[in-house]
């Protein structure tokens, strides 16, 4: 189930209804918007047995079916003509570029095209994005590509611009609510919205785990409490923040909280009030202060540290260190 994104949706419907459909598109917005259950959606409505009767109707039931045997295959990553391409080990390996390509040569046993879902596609580590470059180069007419990344700028140009870009964004308080199918009470809805910030998935793992929901308010007041310190407390802080036993583990969460935390500063100076649903988050005086082109340039570079940390092994305390430096 699609939840939101019923601009995308139309769009992705048409193309199949005129058959344009281009070689290569890109899928992108932040985490947990749902990119990837799109992807997913679109590809079955390709294969679908009852596609035909299903684009007949309208934009909101027009989802593919879960029962013919192409769109079970899908979902459950079987079908022999679509191909996942996720990271191992935090990068995508050449490897797995040259494998998919060797599979690529083989004409589709079963559709009109072979469909390829690269997931996280900023993990592409050079190698491998200069050897899926040379693919797009040399376009197959029975193949599609779609990547899905939270970072596109971390993708070549070349093949960004062999790419169809589909924007993702997050989805109005409204439409998370309307996905509600839990009975909870009003103080955890607006706690639940304000967290997933219009990000259907960040819901679901909310629903599936609320331990999570309690780490990330926590994080929220960690980095309230760093924030409001000097630099001398910060480091005090930071060190005692590297000595948890969770920290290598959710170093990437940190920062991410911590970008979210500064994009409701930039908001809140933008007078974008109605995002404020969490009464308990405080801003700190010295960071509201910050110009919105000095906030701008911190929240980039805490986005690029998050990206490097990811992709790469460096120390995260001293990272961190030198991030505070900056704030």
């Amino acid at each position: 189930m699609i939840i939101g994104h019923k601009n995308q949706w139309k769009f992705l419907k048409k193309i199949i209804e005129i058959e344009r459909i281009p070689q290569a598109m890109l899928f992108c917005g932040q985490e947990h918007l749902g990119k990837k259950r799109v992807a997913l959606e679109f590809v079955k409505l390709l294969n679908c047995e009852k596609r035909e009767t299903l684009l007949k109707n309208k934009i909101g039931d027009a989802f593919p079916c879960q029962t013919c045997l192409s769109c079970v295959e899908i979902e459950k990553g079987t079908h022999p003509d679509v191909y996942f391409i996720r990271p191992q080990k935090k990068e995508i390996q050449i490897s797995q570029i040259r494998n998919l390509k060797k599979d690529l040569m083989f004409h589709p046993f079963r559709s009109a095209f072979k469909s390829v879902i690269i997931d996280n596609a900023e993990s592409l580590n050079l190698e491998a994005q200069n050897c899926l470059l040379k693919i797009l180069e040399e376009p197959n007419q029975d193949t599609l590509f779609i990547l899905i990344s939270s970072h596109p700028e971390a993708l070549l140009e070349t093949i960004r611009s062999r790419t169809q870009i589909l924007k993702f964004y997050p989805l109005s308080a409204s439409e998370i609510e309307e996905s509600f199918k839990e009975n909870i009470s009003a103080s955890l809805r607006d706690k639940l919205i304000f967290f997933s910030e219009g990000r259907p998935g960040k819901m679901k793992e909310f629903f599936k785990n609320p331990e999570r929901l309690t780490l990330e308010i926590g994080i929220y007041e960690m980095w309230q409490k760093i924030l409001n310190s000097d630099l001398p407390q910060r480091f005090s802080l930071i060190k005692e923040l590297s000595e948890r036993e969770d920290f290598a583990e959710n170093l990437p969460l940190f920062l991410e909280i911590l970008v979210r935390y500064l994009r409701i500063i930039l908001l809140r100076k933008l007078k974008v009030e109605k995002i404020f649903f969490f009464s308990a988050l405080q801003i700190p005086k010295k960071i509201e202060e910050y110009s919105l082109m000095q906030l701008k340039t911190i929240i980039e570079k805490v986005e690029n540290l998050k990206g490097l940390i990811e992709r790469s092994y460096i120390n995260p305390k001293l990272a961190l260190e030198n991030l505070m430096l900056s704030i």
